[in-house]
């Protein structure tokens, strides 16, 4: 290697910014770590929650949608797709009224 390639290797690793960016990634999967599992515990409760209603609980699928819009921020900013850095650094993602009024046309449920 040349030593104009070495030295801009070395400027490149001495980057503030691109620790700092580790840092955050850090953070961020541990953040999504946490946010999978909440995720887990809101479908085991829609679950239960259809079992004795017959249907879901329309606040927690409105929850759920941003939750899902948001740990996909994380994920894009983790992948570098993205290098905005998700909530709190911007806005929690919100659901438009089409997102979570959804109603799945394909549900294959015997009504009872």
């Amino acid at each position: 290697m040349e030593k104009q390639e070495l030295s801009h290797i070395k400027q490149q690793c001495l980057s503030g910014k691109k620790w700092i960016r580790l840092i955050f990634m850090v953070i961020f999967a541990t953040v999504s770590y946490f946010g999978l599992f909440l995720i887990w515990l809101i479908g085991l409760f829609q679950f239960i929650f259809h079992l004795m209603t017959g249907k879901a609980n329309e606040p927690l699928l409105k929850f759920s949608q941003s939750m899902n819009s948001y740990l996909t921020h994380i994920i894009s900013y983790l992948c570098f797709n993205e290098e905005n850095k998700p909530f709190p650094f911007k806005e929690w993602p919100s659901c438009g009224k089409s997102d979570c009024h959804k109603k799945n046309k394909t549900d294959s449920t015997p009504k009872s």
